[in-house]
């Protein structure tokens, strides 16, 4: 009875620990998961960190700092801060599963003593009644065969028990082990995560001083860009005066040229009436073919000016581009700004070329005017009747004032732009005093 009441009490003992210790494993798992997960947007934001390395070196290769280079060094500062924060969340779970680990350790222990404990006092029992309690003795003194029979199976089953405990504690021995080497596989992986979180810090703190200097290095940026546009802009507008100013006096001059023609004409026209009433004879002079515009012009006066005014016109939308390939960077009219978001009008298209590219006559025409722009570029006016075509940043030409050119004769070669790979040149057409959209008299590019 006693032996009975003891084994009761051990078992009531080692399933409360055993409880307990499940109740430990199981948080462990739950622990374990959200690791995985942590783990898993770790290995997310080093991806994303890597990436927006690859486009920062990228960037760096191909211009000095920029808007883009500082958006990638910041956006990679906060992936890091992520980075960080999931360490520290990482280091916050491992060392709660060290804790529950040790808890743990610390359960397997009790229960190993308590083990050993009762398998303690079971042996020195069985000791100091070993011979009053021997197999031999009990089963001699006994008064029957059916007591017999029961003691010789209760000792069977009690040795059993014995040998119970005794693996049970070989058991909950192994399994300490693997729990301690769990527990010092933790404090491996939790010294690796401060480690990395050491120098994860190292890192942001260098790209926050990164960020601070790609700042620093864009306020100049932006101070320098913002007076080169503003002697652009000033450029630009000096420039359109000047064609402003070359337009009205080549238009005068043509003007001019015209009225003294016309007067010429007339006195010759009442010359030869005059000449033609005197004579009896009614026999005349074949009278001269006279080309007839199409529409009034304001300086086209000869047939050679007429009839070229009247084919460029016949050409509208059809007329080649100066440059073999390019793109419209402003257009036409009144825009705004980009950077200063001021209002301004165009005369004409800026064209957006690369570099080096050849400058063409758009139509036939004469060479009318040359002459260096405000920042020091030239620009060729071609005369085309009633017309003209202004071609701007003109870094060589290669016609002189008077030249006859064909169309898509190359006049020049546009200057090229330093900051990148691409040139600008601005075009404009205009009839007599007004300027005209280039846009919807040149072709479609291809």
């Amino acid at each position: 009875m006693k032996y009975k009441l003891i084994h009761f009490k051990h078992i009531k003992i080692h399933s409360l620990l055993f409880f307990l210790l499940l109740l430990i494993l199981n948080f462990l798992n739950l622990q374990a998961q959200d690791r995985k997960k942590l783990e898993a947007d770790k290995a997310r934001i080093e991806k994303e960190i890597k990436s927006l390395n690859n486009q920062l070196n990228k960037a760096q290769k191909e211009k000095n700092t920029s808007k883009n280079q500082l958006a990638l060094i910041k956006k990679k500062v906060q992936e890091r801060e992520k980075l960080i924060k999931n360490i520290n969340e990482q280091i916050t779970i491992l060392s709660q599963e060290i804790d529950y680990t040790q808890k743990g350790i610390n359960q397997l222990h009790l229960q190993i003593d308590s083990l050993k404990s009762e398998y303690a006092k079971i042996i020195r029992m069985l000791y100091k009644q070993k011979d009053k309690n021997s197999l031999l003795v009990l089963i001699y003194n006994s008064h029957d065969f059916n007591q017999a029979y029961q003691r010789m199976r209760f000792f069977k089953e009690y040795n059993a028990y014995r040998k119970m405990q005794a693996d049970q504690i070989k058991k909950k021995e192994s399994e300490l082990e693997n729990v301690n080497r769990k527990l010092e596989n933790q404090k491996t992986d939790q010294a690796k995560l401060l480690a990395e979180e050491q120098q994860q810090k190292q890192r942001l703190s260098r790209e926050q001083t990164q960020t601070q200097k790609s700042i620093n290095s864009m306020q100049q940026q932006e101070q320098k860009i913002s007076a080169e546009l503003k002697k652009k802009r000033e450029q630009s507008r000096q420039l359109n005066r000047q064609i402003e100013k070359i337009i009205a006096e080549e238009v005068r001059k043509r003007q001019e040229e015209k009225l003294a023609r016309e007067r010429a004409a007339a006195a010759a026209r009442a010359k030869a009436k005059a000449k033609a009433t005197a004579k009896t004879s009614k026999s005349a002079a074949s009278p001269e073919t006279v080309v007839v515009p199409k529409e009034k012009y304001i300086i086209a006066s000869t047939p050679e000016e007429i009839e070229l005014s009247n084919s460029f016109i016949n050409n509208k939308g059809k007329l080649p581009w100066p440059v073999e390939k390019g793109a419209i960077l402003t257009p036409y009219g009144e825009y705004t700004h980009a950077e200063s978001h001021g209002k301004n009008f165009n005369n004409g298209i800026t064209i957006l070329t690369n570099q080096g590219s050849s400058v063409r006559s758009i139509f036939d025409g004469v060479v009318s005017s040359i002459w260096p722009g405000p920042n020091g570029q030239n620009v060729v006016i071609i005369a085309h009747g009633e017309f003209m075509t202004v071609y701007t940043n003109l870094e060589k030409v290669m016609v002189k004032v008077g030249n006859n050119v064909r169309t898509r004769q190359i006049i020049g070669i546009v200057s090229d732009t330093p900051e990148n790979k691409q040139s600008e040149m601005a075009f404009q057409i205009w009839r007599a005093k007004t300027s005209i959209n280039p846009a919807i008299w040149l072709a479609p590019m291809r």
